[in-house]
């Protein structure tokens, strides 16, 4: 709770609308709690201004998380440090709207939220890298691994030996050799000698005529020049090695010396050293356009932020589902193509057992049957005619809410936040 700019109890909950108008593919977008210098305008707000913590959507090749960010500062050495949570959550990536919000409770516990739904909880002295309290010793700066130390527990065998038929210089493929029978004196395609010229054919027109080329009935195996393949070659074996032993003076993977942490410091309750909170600010950097935030809360209440939520967020998010295109049942045909990709050995096994049947049917001889009797003359159909039918149907538009664009900058926003 903040009176008079400084925390009584701090217990906030901070909630931000973002919509990714575009797929987000690469991009982030932090909400940042400031303890901002009112004496600096904020149009000086920008990437390396300090923060007291942050928190939001990130997407761009190997991260993939909401983030939230605690800035800790070491009371011994005076130095700030950045401690994010280790509960990673997967932010959503379609174009709807979705309410982040985040708890920091006085127990130093804290929770996440994604459209009001529980996704991550932890604690403030367990679930941060790094740890906000530090180790009680370090790895002396100073020490250095002995020369002499072995710290692979194998070596190739001194006894052994090369073997003689072993050759080094066998290619790992070589060429295939042409198959017995193989006809290179002969062409592959020759004239069909049953060919004959067509009638309306005339060589002033359509030139001379040739016949067409049919496979060489003497090529049993192949004919014309032979082409080789590479195939794996069987004399090959590679570089040789020693095979390993165990190493009799292996000494085990070298450590540092351990000292004590000159910077060591112990704090049962980190929530209660965090800045006031005055101002917020983002922190954007995407490559695609057409951002929006809407709808920021700062809170001392969860009761309270939920019920700003479902005033101005939960409103939105039923609008945008009423306006989703209206998803088709599946055809028989899909159903089908899902129930395949489940049982795929139950969908082989019937191909099999299909084409089995298929096999054998058609080998069996027809049997004799019977000379049928003629049958009378059938008396004339009668046939209806049907009138067509015609369907209509009507679009529907819609309006969006609103639009705003931003793309590829880090900017700023602040507002004072008093009680």
């Amino acid at each position: 709770r903040l009176v008079s700019g400084k925390v009584q109890v701090w217990s906030h909950w901070p909630c931000v609308e973002a919509q990714f108008q575009q797929d987000l593919h690469c991009g982030g977008a932090y909400m940042k709690l400031l303890n901002w210098d009112r004496s600096r305008p904020l149009n000086e707000f920008d990437n390396e201004a300090p923060y007291v913590l942050m928190f939001g959507p990130d997407r761009c090749g190997g991260t993939n998380k909401v983030h939230f960010i605690v800035r800790y500062q070491n009371p011994v050495s005076k130095e700030w440090e950045e401690k994010h949570s280790a509960k990673a959550v997967a932010p959503p990536v379609d174009r709807q709207t979705h309410l982040y919000s985040l708890v920091v409770r006085t127990d130093n516990t804290f929770e996440v939220f994604v459209d009001l739904k529980s996704v991550a909880t932890g604690s403030l002295l367990e679930d941060m890298s790094p740890s906000i309290n530090p180790s009680a010793e370090i790895d002396d700066p100073t020490d250095s691994k002995p020369e002499d130390w072995i710290d692979n527990p194998k070596m190739p065998d001194p006894s052994a030996t090369k073997p003689e038929d072993w050759d080094e210089d066998e290619p790992p493929q070589i060429d295939s050799a042409m198959p017995e029978g193989w006809r290179e004196d002969i062409p592959a395609q020759i004239p069909d000698p049953a060919a004959t010229i067509p009638e309306a054919w005339d060589e002033e027109e359509d030139g001379e005529w040739e016949p067409p080329q049919i496979p060489n009935p003497a090529c049993g195996v192949g004919c014309g020049p032979y082409k080789p393949k590479k195939i794996p070659n069987p004399n090959f074996k590679g570089k040789w090695e020693a095979p390993q032993v165990d190493n009799p003076d292996y000494k085990g993977e070298w450590i540092p010396r351990q000292i004590a942490n000159p910077h060591y410091f112990t704090e049962d309750n980190p929530v209660s050293k965090f800045d006031s909170i005055n101002a917020i600010g983002f922190e954007l950097w995407t490559m695609q356009a057409s951002l929006l935030f809407d709808n920021i809360l700062i809170a001392d209440s969860w009761e309270k932020a939920q019920k700003f939520a479902e005033s101005t967020w939960k409103i939105r998010s039923e609008i945008e589902d009423s306006l989703k295109p209206k998803r088709k049942s599946k055809t028989t045909l899909e159903r089908l193509t899902d129930m395949a990709s489940e049982n795929l050995l139950w969908v082989v096994f019937a191909v099999v057992a299909l084409v089995a049947v298929c096999w054998f049917s058609c080998r069996s001889p027809e049997p004799e049957m019977p000379a049928k009797k003629p049958s009378p003359k059938p008396s004339p159909a009668r046939t209806e005619k049907v009138a067509p039918s015609a369907s209509s149907g009507a679009d529907a538009t819609t309006e969006g809410i609103r639009k705003r664009e931003n793309t590829k900058e880090t900017g700023g926003l602040g507002m004072d936040i008093d009680e």
